[in-house]
C-alpha cells in the first residue's frame, strides 16, 4: 500500500509507502450525532470517564470530539482502542446479565 503526497506550493506528487493512514479534519468537536443523548461540555466535546463511556449507557466515545486531554492523533488512537475494549466488556456483560436472568 501506498498514499500519494501533494506539495501545495509547487504540485509536485510523491509516492510513499504506507501501511495506515490517520486523517486529521479540524478542531471542532462533531458531537451533534449524540448531542440529547449524551452529556457535552461547554465546548459541545462529548465528557466521557476513564473508560470512555459516556452518560448513556452502552455509548463509547474516543478522540478530539470527546474532553479527554490532549488533542492529538496518538492520544485519540489509544483512547479508540480503550473504547472498543470497554465496548466489548459492555456487551460481554450486558449478554451475562441476559443469560442470568432467564435462570
Amino acid at each position: 500500500s501506498s498514499v500519494v503526497i501533494r506539495k501545495m506550493a509547487s504540485h509536485e506528487t510523491m509516492e510513499l509507502p504506507a501501511k495506515g493512514v490517520f486523517i486529521a479534519i479540524g478542531l471542532q468537536p462533531n458531537s451533534s450525532l449524540v448531542s440529547g443523548l449524551c452529556e457535552l461540555n461547554e465546548r459541545r466535546e462529548i465528557v466521557i470517564g476513564p473508560d470512555c463511556s459516556t452518560s448513556y449507557p452502552g455509548i463509547f466515545a474516543a478522540g478530539d470530539v470527546t474532553n479527554a486531554y490532549g488533542k492529538r492523533i496518538i492520544i485519540a488512537s489509544g483512547e479508540g482502542a480503550k473504547a472498543a475494549m470497554a465496548a466489548r466488556q459492555y456487551l460481554l456483560d450486558l449478554r451475562r446479565r441476559k443469560k442470568e436472568k432467564l435462570q
